[in-house]
């Protein structure tokens, strides 16, 4: 699974139909590159690689090159510049699942939370002051602030029993938050300091979690929601309270973020069967393809350029397949071979030994397939627009078990192994795992 990291020339083209030209920044051929952002200004480029059986920060020119190790921890990942591009925050598996920050020139890294709970780090506050991070671990999901001079941390919005993913204007006036009760998402918007939440969605479909962002012009946001049955974007403003739906594509669509001039949405989307990356007029209008190859792009990273011109994101070439090896070391027979798609990491084999039962993105979101164990050409078994994964086979092997989110939140569903209609067995608010 070789990952890059590349970039991508937007929306200054002249031919609306041609795949923009890409170059690649940092290869890492094991596969496990960890996010990737610009400096503010545009002239140096930070991304979590690992190093000897770590992960460690790296730093380099904005075109990777010139590229300088800054972090040794145990497993350091998802770096965030300051806005003045002096320090860089980041999350550290070892002590504790905490923020670090380190100077972007080198030095020792200095530890900003402790405690239990996980911290992960979402930004920074607009004046560089404090870094903004989720904590997970303590009950519901909040998001503080830690103040880079080492005070205590403090939340940005009063708790609202659920889970909030907040996220702060660019001018630092207002704070928008996604929060979550069960399966029920819906956004929220007040003024700073203290001022009173607002909510600006009330029909509980706005499912992705951290999925909202800020326009540069601080007054509107975009988000995604599920009310049409599939994943798409949309654009609330803050003042008026107006929504917009911004995509309509049968496919989900999600991961978005603004150009700096605020007039481009660049969003990651599995139209097409595959996951790319495209743009789209933020007043609305037609898409247009800006990667298009069996790579998985995902929206991890994806960011802006600081003139608008070129976008950062992380590819994966996937070699997706199913084989069979002989206990005796003979050699391997392939029942699945699809490059460019995933295959599920559970793969189950029915108790007769007749038949494997797989969970695959061929169809751009993970279905369940069948493949005869002797070879054969697989099957879809369970679908549906969103996802089937986890397949068990009941012990006499005449049904089987999964997990979907077909029904807007992760329940159990049933079905006969041979193939039929599928029943829901869960179907509370929460979400339900086949473990």
């Amino acid at each position: 699974l070789p990952i890059l990291v590349l970039t991508a020339v937007a929306c200054s083209r002249k031919d609306r139909n041609a795949v923009p030209a890409a170059t690649e920044l940092v290869n890492d051929s094991i596969g496990q590159l960890f996010f990737a952002a610009w400096s503010s200004d545009g002239s140096r480029l930070a991304w979590s690689q690992p190093t000897k059986g770590k992960a460690a920060i790296w730093v380099g020119n904005a075109d990777g090159s010139h590229a300088v190790q800054l972090t040794h921890g145990a497993w350091d990942v998802d770096p965030k510049w300051s806005p003045d591009g002096r320090w860089i925050a980041y999350h550290a598996d070892a002590p504790d699942l905490d923020i670090f920050v380190v100077s972007s020139d080198g030095g020792e890294p200095r530890q900003l939370t402790s405690g239990r709970g996980d911290e992960s780090p979402a930004g920074w506050t607009a004046d560089g002051t404090g870094v903004v991070y989720y904590q997970t671990g303590r009950g519901d999901v909040q998001t503080f602030i830690a103040p880079l001079d080492g005070g205590p941390a403090r939340p940005i919005v009063a708790a609202q029993g659920g889970d909030q993913f907040v996220a702060i204007s660019p001018d630092g006036s207002k704070a928008v938050f996604d929060l979550h009760r069960g399966a029920q998402g819906t956004i929220w918007v007040q003024d700073l300091p203290g001022g009173t939440p607002r909510q600006l969605t009330t029909e509980g479909f706005e499912g992705l979690r951290t999925s909202v962002a800020w326009a540069p012009d601080s007054r509107h946001v975009v988000y995604t929601s599920r009310r049409t049955g599939t994943t798409d974007l949309w654009i609330a403003d803050v003042v008026t309270g107006e929504l917009r739906q911004l995509t309509h594509d049968v496919r989900n669509d999600q991961g978005a973020t603004w150009s700096p001039d605020g007039k481009w949405v660049a969003f990651v989307s599995d139209r097409g069967g595959q996951w790319d990356i495209w743009v789209i007029p933020s007043a609305g209008g037609e898409a247009r393809r800006v990667t298009n190859d069996l790579a998985e792009e995902t929206s991890g990273t994806l960011e802006w350029s600081h003139d608008g011109q070129s976008l950062l994101y992380v590819t994966a070439e996937i070699e997706g397949g199913l084989g069979v090896t002989a206990a005796d070391g003979g050699a391997p027979r392939m029942l699945v071979d699809w490059p460019g798609y995933t295959i599920g990491n559970y793969p189950v084999l029915s108790p007769d030994g007749a038949t494997v039962i797989f969970a695959s993105n061929r169809s751009g979101n993970f279905d369940l397939w069948s493949v005869p164990f002797a070879g054969g050409k697989p099957a879809p078994l369970a679908t549906s627009t969103l996802d089937e994964e986890s397949p068990q086979f009941s012990p006499d092997g005449s049904q089987v078990l999964f997990q979907s989110n077909r029904s807007g939140s992760w329940d159990l569903w049933g079905m006969p192994a041979a193939g039929g209609d599928a029943r829901r067995l869960t179907d509370w608010p929460s979400d339900e795992t086949n473990g």
